[in-house]
């Protein structure tokens, strides 16, 4: 009994019974005559602790070939060649447009606002939105103070076709106004009602903390910076805010194409510029030509109208553009407000006369008081009857409106306010529609799928660099620890000796471990990035936290577990990790799949300290603190035995101890100098490579849970 059987071999000189040695020539068969097997007074099944190893990294490898075939086969057919792509381009009905399809589209957008207003008609268009008596303050800091007023009393209303500006000098609250409406103010006391097509909300803060409230189910929010990634397409960009918002469209893909492609061509672009990236700076620096300033506003207006919104909400979509195409897209608002019967509302700066012209509404804001709140053929009323002043002409009355806004006192701009504040007007009812939201896998196909395609299959330079990387490194290291672990089991040395040999494999397998929580740090500028663009898509309620974490530790797993077979292949001969007492293949398996969980724990680790810390740099300095630490209390370079009372029990929080431990108990464990290692080093809590695996994934676990917790406690701050 207890009889650990190494070769099969010796199998025919056990005791054992005839029915039983068959079973075992089959699987020595099976397994190429090699096999480890616990021999008891009945031949059992084999012992899960000692194969587990072995078995997690065949398992981790098979599913990473399969992986990397599927994205091949995903890679060759999301890239067609120029000729498939012309092909494409003349099969799609949806493209199919003449050659004056752009002028026809310039020549509506240009239209005088009279023209608009004929299209319109003469009837008085449905108030979608109204707001009453809506109040921001915050705490002044001194208890005896009175609140900080951004926002007091406003009012006003949005019909349907109409495009209305919110206009006012810095810090009017012009933004706050924009946020509340919009249902993303998170900070502040709020205060006042709201009707939303025949729905009256009197707790604006649930709002914005609900992602699936009624203002955010019939709104679109386009922010004053839009977030998209550099290597996407328009057509993508706007088709994975459709599929996330709207889902899987039941009359089939080529119905929410076509959409898509209609959608596009409504914002003035053209199907040539939906097929290029749309630039921008790559984490790293990298900067990708793409689009311009003027094609992104569009860009991000359309992915607001592929949501199909009732009430279009845009944070200065004309900052950052030149006079012409700040025009250019305010005409397109006012043209879509008309198309699509919606209603829009914008913050501008200082607009001239040619813009100003074009909104149906104004709403004129001075120290937080609404000086003005209706439709802008009433600004003659406001001179007239309210400021008492002569009305300039119409191509100064834009710069006029703000200097008189500036120049109202408080008292002043207080009691134009309240002779100007009005009841909660009316909406029109029954036209509320919340459609059902995606399934959960739906959407983490789309998240999953947008992740791959941006940061490895078009950013291949970033995942080759980082497979050369684990490689060099890993020769390297085989070249400073040529065969040092090629040490004949039994030898007879002086222990002086024996002690030299074997910290030298300790030290090798030490510098191992660098690779698996140091290189990963190589990813914290695209943890960062990717955390602006989560925010920006949290704040449109597109997704849960928890799939992006999931689609990325997927991802990552994959990038390791390629990382650890190469630098295996490469550190495992050239320095002689063979375990003699087991068979090539099985000292090779244990020892990858102690690579492999301890290059997820380390790539988990960087991740949960990029989306918990604000910044960059933080993220670096806590991090690499951690690392470090975790690294002295490994017992690679200071055995545990010879550590202070007061300061061992800190290993037990390193998770580098327990890849180290789980690494020398591969090369260790069964040979002579295993009871050497353990009374030298103490790599015996636990005492088999599976516990160590074992625990490393609790460590894992953990970080991946802390880091979904962490990132859905992460809101944008408005």
């Amino acid at each position: 009994t207890g009889v650990r059987v190494i070769d099969a071999s010796v199998i025919p000189k056990l005791p054992v019974s005839s029915g039983c040695l068959s079973s075992v020539y089959m699987l020595a068969e099976f397994a190429s005559d090699k096999l480890v097997e616990e021999y008891s007074s009945s031949f059992g099944p084999p012992n899960i602790a000692e194969v587990f190893p072995q078995l997690f990294s065949i398992m981790m490898l098979v599913l990473s070939i399969l992986f990397t075939m599927g994205v091949l086969a995903y890679t060759s057919k999301s890239l067609p060649s120029s000729e498939e792509e012309d092909a494409n381009v003349q099969s799609r009905p949806s493209l199919q447009k003449s050659s004056s399809w752009t002028q026809n589209l310039i020549t509506d957008a240009s239209a005088s606002k009279d023209e608009e207003e004929a299209l319109v008609g003469s009837s008085e268009p449905n108030v979608l939105l109204s707001w009453s008596r809506v109040t921001c303050s915050y705490p002044s800091g001194v208890s005896s103070d009175p609140p900080f007023n951004t926002l007091l009393n406003a009012c006003g209303e949005m019909r349907a076709t109409e495009l209305t500006a919110i206009m006012g000098s810095s810090g009017s609250g012009k933004s706050t106004l924009l946020d509340i409406l919009s249902g993303r103010k998170t900070l502040g006391n709020i205060a006042g009602k709201v009707s939303v097509l025949g729905e009256v909300l009197d707790n604006l803060r649930d709002q914005a903390l609900d992602e699936r409230g009624t203002l955010r189910s019939v709104a679109a929010y386009v922010p004053q910076r839009e977030a998209f990634f550099p290597t996407q397409t328009a057509e993508e960009a706007v088709a994975f805010a459709a599929n996330l918002k709207l889902g899987k469209d039941p009359r089939g893909d080529d119905v929410r194409w076509s959409r898509i492609q209609s959608v596009l061509r409504e914002v003035g672009l053209s199907p040539e510029t939906c097929k290029r990236p749309i630039g921008g700076e790559l984490a790293g620096g990298i900067v990708i030509r793409g689009l311009s300033g003027g094609e992104r506003k569009r860009l991000a207006v359309a992915c607001a109208l592929a949501l199909k919104p009732r009430l279009l909400f845009l944070d200065e979509i004309t900052s950052g553009l030149d006079s012409e195409n700040a025009l250019a897209i305010t005409r397109l608002l006012k043209r879509l407000c008309s198309s699509k019967k919606v209603s829009a509302m914008m913050v501008i700066h200082q607009p001239n006369w040619a813009l100003f012209r074009e909104f149906d509404r104004l709403v004129l804001l001075s120290k937080g008081k609404t000086v003005f709140s209706n439709h802008t053929s009433r600004i003659r009323h406001l001179y007239r009857n309210v400021l008492k002043v002569q009305m300039p002409d119409w191509h100064e009355l834009p710069s006029d409106l703000l200097a008189q806004a500036t120049d109202l006192s408080d008292d002043s701009a207080s009691a134009i306010s309240s002779s100007s504040s009005k009841e909660l007007v009316p909406t029109t009812p029954g036209t509320l529609v919340l459609e059902p939201p995606p399934g959960t896998f739906w959407k983490f196909k789309a998240v999953f799928q947008r992740n791959l395609t941006n940061h490895y299959v078009r950013n291949i330079t970033n995942l080759a660099s980082r497979l050369g990387l684990y490689g060099a490194t890993s020769l390297i290291d085989g070249l400073l620890f040529w065969q040092v672990a090629d040490i004949e089991d039994g030898a007879t040395d002086a222990p002086v000796n024996v002690g030299t040999e074997i910290s030298t494999v300790v030290g090798a397998l030490t510098f191992i471990i660098l690779v698996s929580y140091l290189l990963p740090f190589a990813m914290i500028p695209i943890f960062v990035h990717d955390k602006k663009f989560f925010l920006a898509e949290s704040a449109l309620g597109l997704y849960s936290p928890w799939l992006y974490c999931l689609s990325q530790i997927i991802l990552e797993t994959w990038v390791i577990v390629l990382a650890a077979t190469i630098e295996a292949c490469i550190v495992i001969p050239m320095c002689g990790l063979w375990n003699p007492a087991m068979s090539g293949r099985e000292s090779f398996l244990t020892i990858l799949g102690a690579l492999i969980i301890s290059g997820l724990t380390g790539s988990v680790l960087v991740l949960f300290h990029a989306i918990v810390l604000p910044s960059q740099d933080l993220a670096f300095l806590a991090g690499s603190g951690f690392v470090t630490i975790s690294l002295a209390l490994s017992g690679g370079f200071v055995p545990f035995p010879q550590m202070e009372d007061f300061i061992r029990w800190l290993q037990w929080a390193s998770p580098c101890k327990y890849t180290l431990q789980s690494l020398a108990l591969s090369f260790f464990r069964g040979t002579s100098y295993e009871a050497f290692v353990q009374e030298v080093y103490d790599f015996d809590n636990p005492p088999t490579v599976t516990g160590n695996m074992g625990v490393l994934i609790v460590f894992f676990g953990a970080f991946a849970g802390g880091t979904m917790f962490a990132l859905s406690r992460q809101r944008e701050v408005r």
